[in-house]
């Protein structure tokens, strides 16, 4: 098992911000948010994972590409900045999506 807290600055909820507060996380599940100022890390803003939901590419790689490694480059980018989903929206002549959406071999 694995716990820790995590004090923020502001934390955005889903009621909104919360100012100054710490949140107690055990096994990757929020268990409790409550003020304070004292915890094992810490973040001037923090936020729940984010999520996009139309998405072509990025930092060199497009979609369309079917390349794995790119693949997996482009999706760990988006992790370190805070993304936790995404929706890919491939675009272009149809023949080439036919292409794209076939399994990567």
């Amino acid at each position: 098992m694995s716990s820790y807290t995590i004090y923020a600055k502001k934390f955005l909820s889903d009621n909104g911000w919360i100012d100054n507060c710490v949140i107690g996380v055990k096994d990757g599940i929020i268990e409790y948010i409550k003020e304070g100022n004292y915890a094992d890390f810490s973040a001037h803003y923090l936020t729940l994972g984010l999520i996009d939901n139309h998405i072509h590419g990025g930092n060199g790689f497009y979609i369309t590409d079917a390349d794995e490694d790119g693949l997996e480059k482009w999706l760990y980018t988006l992790a370190d900045a805070g993304v936790c989903a995404v929706m890919p929206e491939p675009y272009g002549p149809v023949k080439e999506l036919r292409n794209v959406l076939s399994p990567i071999k």
